[in-house]
Parts: C-alpha cells; structure tokens; sequence
C-alpha cells in the first residue's frame, strides 16, 4: 500500500499529468472523490470513464430501469462537474453485463488508454468492494491490459475512503 501525500507521486512519468479513471458505475468515483480533488489542486488533468450507467442498481425501490438510468446519468455529470473532471466518457455497457461484454469492454480500455495516455490508472480493486461482479470484471481487465502495455503506465487499486491505494501486483 501506498500512502498518497501528492497525486503526482503516483504518476510512472511526471511528463504525463494525466490521471485516468475506469469505474463501473455512477457513484463508483466517490471512493476516490479525494484523490480527484487532490489532483485538480496539483494541476493534473483528470478523466473519468464510467463503463455502465448502474440501471439495475435499485431493485428495492419502485421505478423503472429508464427512469433510474435518466437519474444515475444527471448524477454522473453532476459529479464530474463537481470534482472539475477535466474530461468524462459517458457509459455504454449494460449494467452486471460487462462479464458478457469483455472484448467490447478490452477495446473500450484501449481505447481511453490511447486517448489519454495518463501518467496512472485508477480503477476497483480485485475484490469489486462490495464484490460486485462489474467491478471485479473490470479491474481484472484493466490489470490485463496494463501488465501487457507497452506505455510508461502505473496502475492502482483504488482503496474507498483511505488516502491509500495499492499498485497493481507486477
């Protein structure tokens, strides 16, 4: 584990102020709200790729999947303006479904990767947290893509309410 005193300590090439963000849902980037700030404060770009709009996320309470996805979307924007995300990618996998979407979602990852070229990568680690299965799928395929990329690219587990994250095991 890592303590984080400067975001900019976490960057594998201090030439890319870039930190890049792959969550699974809206609400994923409240687990490292902090670190987003602390990095805006230390001049370092910041873009956040949610991969689902988490439709399915409320299944206690009355209201349609639709209704719930216009919802978390508003949120989502509401949040990145708030933590001055310098750049957000809008979902567009179906939510619980990234297990069933992996090549999809592998492209996706390069994708962001190619666009940003950050100087680290944030994501959920291995456990998922709560052990949900799109955060589990993702950070599994991030880790993949990281371990065979040829960029100057650091990534980490991003440990919920702690100014500590985790690299990715070499």
């Amino acid at each position: 584990m890592k303590k984080i005193k400067k975001v900019s300590d976490l960057l594998a090439d201090q030439r890319k102020r870039r930190l890049l963000v792959l969550l699974a849902h809206p609400d994923d980037e409240l687990n490292c709200a902090g670190l987003l700030l602390k990095a805006n404060l230390e001049g370092i770009k910041t873009h956040l790729a949610c991969f689902t709009y988490g439709g399915k996320g409320l299944k206690a309470a009355k209201i349609s999947e639709a209704k719930l996805i216009s919802i978390r979307k508003r949120e989502l924007q509401n949040s990145a303006d708030l933590l001055n995300i310098t750049k957000l990618y809008s979902p567009e996998f179906v939510d619980g479904e990234l297990i069933n979407q992996q090549d999809l979602v592998k492209e996706r990852i390069a994708e962001y990767l190619s666009k940003v070229d950050p100087g680290a990568v944030i994501t959920h680690d291995p456990s998922g947290k709560t052990g949900h299965p799109d955060h589990i799928t993702l950070s599994s395929l991030i880790y993949e893509k990281l371990k065979k990329n040829q960029q100057q690219t650091t990534g980490y587990f991003v440990l919920p309410h702690h100014n500590y994250v985790k690299t990715f095991p070499n």
